[in-house]
């Protein structure tokens, strides 16, 4: 079985960001705070979160007991801490002395 992968698109200009778990169809968007939304796929599977404020915590503890993401999806998000805003920044001070775009383990962020 392989890792699996989380891809991270950061939106500056929206202040938003999506965090992809898989490329499935969205089939409902449940709203579960002002500043997060999570599609699902028909089977009721997190597709992605939508990040609608880089400041916004993700939900962790609620993305396991209530959405079933699996550890190993959740464990990539937890690079994420404590915001999308920092995670984002310190990538680009990486990825501008790098020269490229960055990722961390199985985390890519767009």
């Amino acid at each position: 079985m392989s890792s699996p992968t989380v891809v991270l698109e950061v939106d500056r200009a929206a202040q938003a960001a999506y965090v992809r778990f898989s490329e499935s169809e969205v089939a409902r968007t449940v709203a579960f705070n002002h500043e997060i939304n999570i599609d699902l796929d028909a089977y009721g599977v997190v597709v992605g979160i939508e990040v609608l404020d880089l400041s916004a915590e993700i939900p962790f503890t609620a993305l396991t007991t209530d959405f079933h993401v699996e550890s190993q999806k959740i464990e990539l998000l937890r690079v994420l801490r404590p915001s999308v805003t920092e995670f984002v920044s310190g990538l680009e001070i990486s990825a501008s002395a790098q020269g490229r775009s960055s990722a961390v383990g199985n985390l890519q962020a767009c």
